[in-house]
């Protein structure tokens, strides 16, 4: 059985784990070894700007379109 516990604070930090909003339009990044891309669609779709993104050889490339 676990242990319930009340008034622990979510940790803030998953927002600062991708610099995605400090990207200009054209600039991409290559994000090797993804392991969870479901939470690299959710950080993009945070940023409110628009990306895309392909598998390549070296991971995960994701590129700012707008």
């Amino acid at each position: 059985m676990f242990k319930i516990e009340k008034n622990v604070p979510i940790p803030d930090n998953y927002r600062n784990k991708y610099n995605f909003a400090e990207m200009k339009i054209g600039d991409s990044v290559l994000l090797p070894h993804i392991v969870n891309v479901c939470q690299i669609n959710s950080s993009l779709k945070r940023s409110g700007f628009k990306f895309c993104s392909r598998k390549t050889e070296g991971g995960l490339r994701v590129w700012r379109i707008a």
